[in-house]
């Protein structure tokens, strides 16, 4: 793992650690125009900022559900499938090298401005949909002289306001440094090439101007991709109290942040002990790093009252993130987080740009002492599972994914995962069964690919293992009209139908929505408590999908079932179970529970409704606080924090005391049962 993406998936786990439980949840509705499907996510964050940790999400959300897939499971115990008893050696891939990414350099300028006595040239320009940096020397500063924040002005396409900047100045003769303006240039003219008008300050030690230089910049191409651009944390409010960053500046002899905040009438001023920065992969607790030296007087803005804090520290050369904290605001004693990452050093001219090296290829032979073997295979017309199991398999080898063809020649990819926590070399491959492999005879036929890395070089495999796969007989869909209808706490709901394979039930549900739901009409079944039992095997929720909706806000699914009910405020949806019959020759009971419906919820919640929801909840023994952070990038996110709840309750235990006094929630239960016929 790099240091960035350390520094993403450390820094930021650790804020959505504070403000989510590990376990929390949410099922969201798609508005029209969005996707349909509706995934089981397991929710940590939410971080709209955390790209990388959806990544990761993503990643742990497949390997949650494989390796707790009651269904696949189910069917490979009850001997469902069969052995094709296929090995297969290694097809060792040729190491052939890696080659470099080909990145689009910054665009080198040639202007020079002298003010003062001080020299400034202008040595290269990035810019991009995200922002700029510009790489540029100073010559000539005398004792009390130093560069302030410059501004970038564009002239003929609209950019956004700037949303963080950071200089970085670096020790030497002449002064070197990187200035960065996260201002996203989303205008369709900027292919054309941008004009810019950049503004560098001449600044006294106590930030009085002392001059500007002004550089016109004229057809700047949009579309360069190095150096990395730095990171920036906008905001973030807790409970309407808000810390705004606007700017750091990171020299070798200190380090500044301006930054604005929300100050209450009569409270007492902010100072240095009360605000720290620390380096490197912070940990983000109140009270560490290092203390402001001084706080520098600076302008109220916007209603906030403004400051600059200087840390007469060295933190740029090691190009390291920083982690400032703001320990108290007006009279409440909290962390605000806001971190920086500084851009990454550009390609100043005494810095011989290094050639792209291909990187060294790891030698296939190792894969050689390999052999796999297929043990396991299984098809139903909701997908198909095989089970693979390597011979001299090593720690680091990996095996994420596979392709093929099938019979017709289409071609197939899907997923693998390791199937045993004690066994490693085990890994069950996946992908979902589509109408056109099935043969007339009821059977699948299909090549398997199935490659194998190393994990120090994830993107190119050492080997691939080939298997025909001939004949496997595929177990049908199943359908079944149930037509059942529930009522509680006056919600009507129906079960209209159920379509079952041995390892997976597809069910069609309709029901009304809760009265005065206001704005948001998104109601569903409570999906973290919602379960489906079928011959006692019980599951929760894996998929759904909206079928209609009396609500023109929402739209449904493009092949919608011709019979469904008409219901008036209402919703018809498709939810999907990772369990079946596991082709019983016996009747199964079966039993539909779901306790609640839950709307979705907003990306952040109304201040006003957290107010009300505390004060239902202050008889219960619970506070919470709502956080909203915002990014450079423009991305931004938030949620509750509880600061106060009753001992031994959990934190998923407080998050559903306040969805229920949010109103996100309307009890029932609905429990519905029936019986699936044998064969």
């Amino acid at each position: 793992m790099t240091k960035r993406n350390e520094l993403l998936k450390n820094t930021l786990e650790n804020i959505a650690g504070r403000e989510f439980s590990e376990n929390s949840t949410l099922l969201r509705g798609k508005e029209v125009g969005s996707a349909r499907g509706i995934p089981q996510w397991r929710r940590r964050p939410a971080l709209v900022i955390a790209l990388g940790m959806i990544a990761l999400a993503t990643v742990a959300f497949a390997f949650y559900t494989l390796f707790f897939d009651p269904g696949l499971i189910g069917v490979r115990d009850a001997g469902l499938g069969g052995n094709p008893n296929q090995s297969a050696l290694p097809t060792l891939l040729p190491p052939t090298p890696t080659s470099a990414l080909v990145e689009i350099p910054p665009t080198t300028l040639d202007q020079s401005q002298t003010r003062q006595g001080v020299t400034v040239d202008l040595e290269w320009i990035a810019l991009n949909q995200t922002g700029l940096v510009v790489g540029f020397r100073v010559a000539g500063l005398s004792n009390g002289q130093t560069i302030g924040m410059p501004e970038a002005a564009f002239g003929n396409v609209e950019a956004q306001d700037f949303r963080g900047r950071i200089l970085q100045l670096y020790a030497g003769a002449p002064l070197t440094a990187e200035f960065t303006s996260l201002q996203v240039v989303n205008d369709p003219r900027a292919k054309n090439g941008v004009d810019l008008a950049l503004q560098i300050p001449l600044t006294d030690v106590q930030g009085e101007v002392l001059d500007t230089f002004v550089f016109p910049l004229k057809n700047i191409p949009a579309n360069s991709t190095s150096p990395r651009v730095g990171q920036f944390s906008r905001s973030e409010k807790i409970d309407n109290l808000l810390v705004r960053l606007d700017w750091a500046k990171i020299t070798p002899a200190l380090a500044q942040v301006k930054f604005c905040y929300s100050q209450a009438q009569g409270a007492r001023p902010l100072d240095e002990t009360e605000i720290h920065v620390q380096s490197g992969y912070p940990t983000q607790a109140r009270g560490q790093g290092f203390p402001a030296d001084v706080l520098l007087p600076a302008p109220d803005e916007d209603g906030l009252a403004c400051t600059i804090a200087q840390f007469n520290r060295n933190l740029v050369e090691g190009g390291e993130p920083l982690l400032i904290t703001i320990d108290r605001i007006a009279d409440k004693t909290r962390a605000w987080n806001l971190l920086v990452e500084p851009t990454e050093r550009g390609p100043f001219s005494e810095i011989s740009a290094p050639a792209p090296t291909p990187r060294p290829t790891l030698d296939s032979q190792s894969a050689g002492g390999l052999s796999a073997n297929l043990i396991w295979a299984y098809a139903d017309q909701r997908r198909v599972a095989l089970e693979l199991k390597f011979d001299g398999w090593k720690d680091s080898f990996q095996v994420t994914g596979f392709g093929g063809k099938d019979a017709q020649g289409t071609q197939i990819e899907g997923f693998a995962v390791p199937y045993k926590q004690d066994d490693p070399s085990v890994f069950l491959l996946q992908l979902d069964f589509v109408p056109g492999m099935l043969a007339a005879d009821g059977s699948v036929s299909m090549q398997l690919d199935v490659p194998v890395y190393d994990s120090s070089q994830p993107d190119l495999p050492l080997a691939s293992f080939h298997f025909d796969l001939a004949n496997l007989p595929v177990y049908p869909e199943l359908n079944r009209e149930i037509n059942q209808s529930v009522s509680a706490n006056g919600i009507d709901m129906r079960l209209v139908s159920i379509r079952y394979t041995p390892s997976y039930s597809t069910l069609v549900l309709c029901y009304n929505k809760p009265p005065n739901v206001g704005a948001n009409g998104d109601w569903w079944p409570g999906h973290k408590h919602m379960t489906l039992t079928i011959g006692g095997i019980q599951t929760g929720f894996d998929s759904g999908y909206f079928l209609t909706d009396s609500d023109p806000r929402y739209n449904g699914k493009s092949n919608q079932p011709t019979d469904l009910p008409s219901i008036p405020d209402g919703r018809c949806i498709e939810l999907g179970f990772p369990v079946g019959n596991l082709a019983s020759e016996s009747a199964q009971p079966a039993v539909l529970a779901i306790p609640h419906l839950e709307v979705s919820l907003p990306e952040v919640i109304p201040q006003a409704e957290i107010d009300a929801a505390n004060v239902q909840l202050q008889a219960q023994g619970i506070q919470v606080e709502q956080h909203v952070f915002t990014s450079g990038s423009g991305g931004g996110g938030g949620g509750p924090q509880f600061v106060q709840k009753p001992a031994g309750m959990s934190d998923e235990q407080a998050l559903e005391k306040l969805y229920q006094a949010l109103g996100y929630q309307y009890p029932g239960p609905w429990v519905f049962t029936f019986d699936l016929p044998g064969k």
